[in-house]
């Protein structure tokens, strides 16, 4: 729970402090959904301040609520989120994120600092692009000297949308996440994810970290009146790859192979299946399903996987 403070005379304008649950952008580095039994939850602090529809301001000092399985996990994020739109078809977003991430094998001191467009230039077409960098220093447990942090991602869809029968719509899909691909040097260039709607960003099973990634894919949806409510049907299928000479994003880490190629990790098909009621209820059905490249299958005896 929380409470907030309205600041009349500043207009748009408000404190909230308590348990907040936070959502900025498309959920790439701060997202309100986490899949497991204690979900995102922040307890702290945040202001904003906001001019019409134009602008809007969010200062932050939070701390993550702990889950029971990370005892010695510490973490604390401040900063600010801008968000502008000139108009109905352009917004920009500009973001600097602090870290402090402590824990008993290393801490990490983090900066993320970055830009997100989202584009309507007509009804039927939408554009969501995003790029950030993270600089900072990471400290290992049992060594005296920290190492630099420098990780960069990248992230975009373009899709369409209309009326062929039914509401239906499609989008294209390309992100990429730093790796380390040179662990004997004083760099890391592996990127560490901060709060990100997870679900979303990697896919209903949630194999993959979003570090050493690049995912390729498109969705589809479709909408229709059925039984009082509206049904909507989505497809998503993405394919997974990682850098050969960086650690895996999943399955343990460690590389797969050596060079700084693009290796294939496998394809992942999400499908949903949600009817919502007027009244804002809804029944939600997914089924998720990944099957490994050959190499990751032979190297981690990895086999095609369900979740329903």
């Amino acid at each position: 729970g929380w409470l907030r403070a309205k600041l009349v005379p500043l207009g748009e304008a408000w404190i909230d402090g308590g348990r907040l649950a936070l959502q900025y952008g498309a959920g790439r580095q701060i997202g309100n959904f986490d899949f497991d039994q204690v979900g995102h939850a922040f307890d702290g602090v945040r202001a904003h301040f906001g001019l019409e529809r134009r602008l809007g301001v969010d200062a932050l000092a939070v701390k993550l609520r702990r889950a029971a399985g990370q005892p010695d996990l510490e973490r604390n994020l401040a900063g600010a989120y801008l968000t502008g739109r000139p108009s109905d078809a352009f917004a920009a977003d500009l973001y600097f994120l602090y870290l402090s991430d402590g824990a008993s094998a290393e801490d990490a001191e983090l900066l993320t600092m970055g830009a997100r467009l989202d584009l309507t230039p007509t009804a039927w077409l939408t554009a969501d692009l995003e790029a950030a960098v993270q600089i900072g220093e990471v400290t290992v447990a049992n060594t005296r000297e920290p190492q630099d942090q420098l990780a960069w991602m990248a992230a975009g869809q373009v899709g369409i949308a209309g009326r062929l029968g039914l509401d239906m719509g499609m989008q294209l899909l390309g992100q990429v996440f730093s790796a380390d691909d040179q662990p004997a040097d004083r760099t890391r260039r592996a990127w560490k994810p901060l709060y990100p709607s997870r679900d979303r960003l990697l896919g209903l099973m949630q194999l993959f970290e979003p570090s050493n990634l690049q995912q390729i894919g498109a969705t589809w949806h479709a909408s229709a009146p059925v039984w009082g409510g509206t049904l909507r049907g989505e497809i998503d299928v993405r394919l997974d790859r990682a850098l050969a000479g960086g650690p895996l994003p999943g399955f343990g880490g460690g590389a797969l192979g050596s060079g700084d190629k693009w290796q294939n990790l496998g394809t992942q098909a999400d499908v949903r299946l949600r009817w919502g009621a007027a009244s804002g209820s809804e029944i939600l059905g997914a089924l998720g399903l990944f099957v490994p490249d050959a190499a990751l299958a032979a190297d981690r005896n990895v086999q095609p996987a369900v979740l329903a």
